[in-house]
């Protein structure tokens, strides 16, 4: 990842005033502070509740399209707001991310007994000594430094999961122009604010090549979370075994 991203994002903690039995009482509140503490904007104007539970809903059936799943783990999970989903459905839940303080935050919100591991490292560092059913990763791939990086995470994506692999919000390569202009329309100086702070848009070529190369069937949707004005310029992959 690029290095300002990577000040940035170990900063990212809770707020001490915060108290999470309260929110272990209240789901909806807990899973949405966990939104929050990963930089998704869930304000007015912003992704609802429905929003996110939409694009979960829709996250589930494509990591189980083809092969029963029970386990997953995700690359980049923060705070642990997807996991703590999944694990709200009985599913075993994994993640790694570099954020220390968000990953104290998931081992407290997320029942440890549904948890398998929750890992502070880089992504392309995760071990696949621990197999799930289905990896997962949700706007994480766009932060990664280069093709190289990004072709070991997959690697050992493919090797962790005995099923399915899911990639979302994925920065499309072809919209990288249109991206930037909308960015530089909407925000005032962006081009200074946002030097340092990189994304990495992505062909799908690159996806297709990784699936040949190790027999995976893959399948691209199109974003469609009501709310989520990133929704132009991205894609989601699927990698089926």
């Amino acid at each position: 990842m690029g290095s300002k991203w990577k000040e940035i994002w170990p900063k990212r903690s809770k707020d001490e005033s915060v108290d999470i039995e309260a929110l272990k009482s209240d789901p909806k509140e807990m899973f949405l502070y966990m939104k929050k503490l990963n930089g998704f904007d869930i304000v007015e104007n912003g992704i609802s509740y429905e929003g996110f539970m939409d694009q979960h809903k829709k996250l589930l059936e494509k990591l189980c399209l083809y092969k029963p799943c029970k386990s997953v783990f995700e690359i980049g999970c923060g705070s642990g707001g997807n996991l703590y989903l999944f694990s709200l459905l009985d599913y075993r839940v994994g993640g790694i991310d570099y954020s220390q303080n968000l990953l104290d935050f998931a081992k407290e919100a997320i029942d440890n007994e549904k948890v398998l591991e929750l890992i502070c490292n880089d992504a392309v560092n995760a071990s696949s000594e621990i197999k799930y059913d289905a990896c997962f990763s949700n706007s994480v791939f766009s932060y990664f430094a280069d093709y190289d990086y990004a072709q070991k995470v997959l690697e050992i994506m493919n090797e962790k999961c005995r099923n399915s692999i899911v990639l979302i919000d994925v920065h499309d390569l072809d919209k990288k122009q249109d991206f930037i202009d909308f960015r530089r329309k909407t925000i005032e100086n962006y081009d200074e604010k946002y030097s340092g702070l990189p994304k990495l848009f992505y062909p799908k070529s690159f996806f297709e090549d990784f699936g040949k190369k190790h027999g995976l069937k893959v399948v691209f949707y199109e974003s469609d979370m009501k709310g989520y004005w990133n929704n132009d310029y991205v894609y989601n992959v699927c990698l089926y075994k």
